[in-house]
């Protein structure tokens, strides 16, 4: 067993000029500021709950939905989750799509548009919860480039409305059976905004 350490203070440096004689002084702005960011980098990394849907099927694609974007946010990654099934292994799924308001508008042509190829091969389809052993999840993060104004479409880090309030984005996504939106940079200082 390991006996805890016996402590010395007697060369200590006097600190007596560091005690306080309240009993809970207020804490300062500096250090409720840090405790704030620190919950906020750990607990905040996802802007939304993930979405689960069949957006595979005929006429389910795109699928559209809007998210609430929190404050000072400026760009976001996305979880795009796809299913593939034994049939027709080895060939390639097309890329997911995903196109926002604030990044040109939706169907507003393809420069904004942000292309997504996951990993894997096989037909795509929904997760079918009858024939589980048939299908593969497969999660992938869109791309950590950071391009606002790309001439083509790219696998790019996503371009939010950022502001001092949280904000409604509207999605549409296409090929893909859930999504999960991650924050990947944000303002540093709110009062600049």
């Amino acid at each position: 067993m390991r006996k805890p350490p016996i402590r010395n203070w007697k060369n200590a440096v006097n600190t007596a000029d560091e005690f306080i004689d309240e009993v809970s002084p207020p804490a300062k702005v500096e250090f409720l500021v840090i405790a704030d960011l620190e919950v906020m980098s750990a607990a905040l990394a996802y802007a939304t709950p993930a979405l689960m849907y069949d957006g595979t099927g005929s006429g389910l694609s795109p699928r559209r939905f809007e998210l609430m974007i929190p404050p000072a946010m400026n760009h976001a990654r996305a979880w795009i989750t796809r299913t593939s099934h034994g049939d027709a292994p080895g060939v390639v799924q097309a890329a997911a799509t995903i196109e926002t308001t604030s990044s040109g508008g939706i169907g507003s042509g393809s420069p904004t548009i942000i292309t997504h190829l996951p990993p894997g091969t096989g037909a795509l389809g929904y997760l079918d919860l009858g024939n589980v052993n048939a299908t593969v999840a497969l999660h992938s993060l869109t791309g950590d480039l950071l391009q606002d104004a790309p001439g083509t479409p790219l696998d790019r880090q996503i371009q939010v409305p950022e502001g001092k309030q949280p904000a409604i984005e509207e999605f549409s996504v296409t090929l893909s059976d859930g999504f999960g939106l991650m924050i990947s940079q944000r303002s540093a200082d709110l009062e600049a905004l």
